[in-house]
């Protein structure tokens, strides 16, 4: 996934793979079902990072700015221990 600020810089991207993302979004899907509305599916940056390690690659910030711009944004947390 990109995150981009306007539409010609790039931040950063996160990436990765695991098998319970399919059970989260089956879950959710349920959910909505079981209560009688639209079913869209999200899963925010910092889940995927802090709960399915996700990696993550600054692209047009320096590594520093990036782990303090995630720590503003989603709280301190280990973000370095995710860097590509």
């Amino acid at each position: 996934m990109g995150v981009w600020n306007n539409i010609s810089n790039l931040l950063f991207i996160v990436y990765g793979k695991h098998p319970k993302i399919g059970l989260y979004l089956e879950q959710k899907v349920k959910e909505c079902h079981d209560e009688s509305r639209r079913s869209t599916q999200t899963i925010g940056v910092s889940k995927l990072i802090k709960e399915f390690d996700f990696k993550m690659k600054p692209i047009d910030l320096k590594e520093q700015e990036f782990i303090n711009l995630f720590n503003l944004k989603f709280g301190h947390f280990s973000w370095e221990n995710h860097l590509a």
